[in-house]
């Protein structure tokens, strides 16, 4: 089973996107996914899966941090 975590969109370039999660940042593939920077997004294999609503991403963020 994999955990998704909501990740903020902080750069695009082109088909790729910079990401970022607390203090970690990583590059992943759009994939032809309609996303703009501030957007959420949840990534899998370093390829953007979903997008979402910032009130959900902050949401599923809290619950992350509950648990953890």
């Amino acid at each position: 089973m994999c955990l998704g975590i909501p990740q903020a969109v902080l750069e695009i370039n082109g088909n790729k996107a910079t990401v970022q999660y607390k203090d970690r940042t990583k590059v992943v593939e759009t994939l032809g996914q309609t996303i703009a920077v501030g957007d959420y997004v949840y990534a899998q294999a370093d390829i953007v899966i979903a997008k979402m609503s910032k009130e959900e991403a902050e949401l599923r963020i809290k619950a992350l941090e509950m648990i953890q």
